[in-house]
């Protein structure tokens, strides 16, 4: 029986995706996310250091009671993927890692990850890709994921 944290579940996270980081993977940024993304009145304001990135964010959980005194935490994840968006044919082909394949990676990383946490044995789901924004210079892409954490003490 452990009580996790947001925080332990975004650690749990950034340790998992720790391969697609740079020099050995693709990503130049995999950090939590801290406002690098807002909305403002003119569109979408983004701060990265680099690109491709990846930003973490624990985003909800939603609890029930399932045996006293224990509830059911299912914790939901957004992922901030993004990535240069124009490329010519050769460098979409061999240059930098675009936003599809970052996508496909991270699927194949988390499907099923419990990130060396006693959650539910499933792992984590996927639940949705889409499109936040893009331009000419840059696409950004939000992949949803969840899991259960079956033990949170209740009190």
């Amino acid at each position: 029986m452990t009580d996790y944290s947001f925080g332990d579940y975004e650690t749990g996270l950034l340790t998992v995706l720790q391969p697609l980081l740079a020099p050995a993977g693709p990503l130049l940024v995999l950090e939590g996310y801290a406002g690098h993304i807002r909305a403002t009145e003119f569109g979408v304001e983004v701060s990265l250091r680099g690109l491709p990135a990846v930003l973490v964010e624990i985003e909800a959980a939603e609890y029930e009671v399932i045996a006293h005194p224990y509830l059911s935490a299912q914790v939901r994840v957004t992922l901030y993927v993004a990535a240069r968006s124009w490329r010519d044919q050769a460098e979409a082909r061999t240059g930098e890692a675009g936003v599809y394949s970052l996508l496909a990676d991270l699927r194949e990383i988390l499907t099923g990850n419990t990130l060396g946490l006693e959650i539910r044995a499933c792992g984590l789901l996927p639940v949705e890709e889409k499109i936040l924004a893009g331009d000419q210079a840059q696409v950004i892409y939000t992949a949803r994921y969840k899991f259960w954490h079956d033990r949170v003490p209740a009190g």
